[in-house]
């Protein structure tokens, strides 16, 4: 590519309007593709992976509100303390490994519960209120394995019972004996789970079904919990974790009646596990793709490299007896020789080894009027020794035209 100043005088001035045009655009391209760069910088490609590798499970929290199983506001610190003081027992979780799998058996292991004041956690914006712990992610025997698609590998069955009225000697409102009349309330608890190494990582609310047990119960609801968990691999940002719940099923678990049970209280039965495929990473793509702005650039320079010459002719020649290209000229000449080469071809037959005309006829009995002639066998009649065979082409009307032999 030659300058605007290396064109022919003619053309000079309409080379530098254009030179000046396609440098700005140059520019102009090179600052847009950088402008596209910075902007997917906030928000960037991302790639969803899923795993079905057992993960380290979310720690507990189980909170009884006002009318959420605690008969009033005042009462939630006595409804979380008398955890530990119903006919019933403290509450208690217990690891299961699932029977009947191939996977590394091990023991069932007690969680652990203790009761926790979630608004004097640093870091928390907005507290949960009294809530009771479990620390659930102490389970840890199977994290890293692949998981069994047709069956679980482990599982979690957690019990908590508790008196909604904030102790035993008080008389309770919403879990009474049968026949008695009870004041209107919702007979479900929040839940929330949370990142074992960032307790300020709190899931949505999560709403699970008790029962109120008395000394007539024949049934208590039990729930099944599905949890998921999501990282997010931030390009800019720190890495981020969270726990959901996937699934929550509910359903009526048949008990015999105990009459030793002298004071009603509440009951939360559940079950937690995890979900095939719910390890979700969402990886954020690196937006600085410098190999794709440099071969954007590049490919834009090599067009105006093609274009320029088709416009302009360079005032000198590498060779003074080539005369200075014309667009116009280039491409019909083109057209011309194209079209040439293809009637050439069309015009063209297949050559064919014949024998004499009198040769035929002598041995066929065909002649010229009939049209066609009988095309013998090779083998038949074969040459006369050191006569050569002519070669002819076939032309319309049965003509042949003999050419002379070699």
């Amino acid at each position: 590519m030659w300058k605007p100043d290396e064109v022919v005088p003619d053309h000079r001035r309409r080379a530098r309007v254009l030179w000046a045009i396609m440098m700005v655009g140059i520019v102009t391209y090179v600052g847009w593709l950088v402008y596209k760069t910075v902007e997917r910088t906030k928000s960037p490609n991302t790639s969803v992976e899923l795993s079905n590798v057992v993960y380290t499970y979310p720690d507990l929290w189980v909170c009884p509100y006002n009318q959420y199983g605690c008969d009033d506001i005042t009462l939630e610190l006595g409804c979380v303390e008398s955890s530990w003081e119903t006919e019933a027992g403290p509450p208690n979780a217990i690891f299961y490994n699932s029977e009947g799998t191939d996977q590394n058996a091990t023991d069932p292991l007690e969680i652990e519960a203790t009761w926790v004041d979630t608004s004097a956690i640093e870091g928390i914006v907005k507290g949960r209120g009294l809530c009771v712990e479990f620390k659930t992610s102490a389970a840890t025997a199977f994290v890293g394995q692949e998981r069994d698609p047709d069956e679980y590998l482990d599982y979690i069955l957690l019990d908590m019972y508790w008196y909604p009225s904030g102790n035993e000697t008080t008389d309770s409102t919403t879990c009474v004996e049968d026949g008695e009349e009870w004041e209107p309330h919702r007979e479900w608890v929040y839940a929330f789970l949370t990142d074992p190494e960032d307790v300020t990582m709190v899931s949505t609310a999560v709403q699970l079904s008790y029962s109120c047990i008395t000394s007539a119960s024949t049934s208590h609801v039990f729930n099944s919990v599905g949890i998921g968990l999501t990282n997010q691999i931030k390009y800019a940002a720190d890495d981020v974790s969270s726990y959901k719940a996937v699934s929550i099923n509910s359903g009526v678990y048949k008990d015999q009646a105990d009459a030793d049970i002298t004071k009603p209280y509440a009951r939360l039965s559940m079950e937690l596990k995890q979900q095939f495929d719910s390890w979700e990473i969402i990886t954020e793509a690196d937006p600085f793709e410098f190999a794709e702005i440099l071969g954007n650039i590049g490919g834009f320079w090599d067009l105006i490299l093609i274009l320029w010459p088709l416009f302009f002719v360079a005032a000198s020649q590498p060779e003074p007896n080539l005369k200075p290209r014309n667009f116009a000229k280039s491409v019909t000449r083109t057209v011309e020789r194209a079209s040439g080469i293809t009637k050439t071809v069309a015009n063209s037959g297949p050559m064919r080894r014949v024998e004499s005309i009198e040769m035929r006829n002598e041995t066929s009995g065909a002649s010229l009027e009939d049209g066609f002639q009988e095309e013998p066998a090779p083998w038949e009649h074969p040459p006369a020794l050191g006569v050569q065979r002519s070669v002819s082409r076939r032309v319309p009307n049965s003509f042949r035209v003999i050419q002379p032999d070699v």
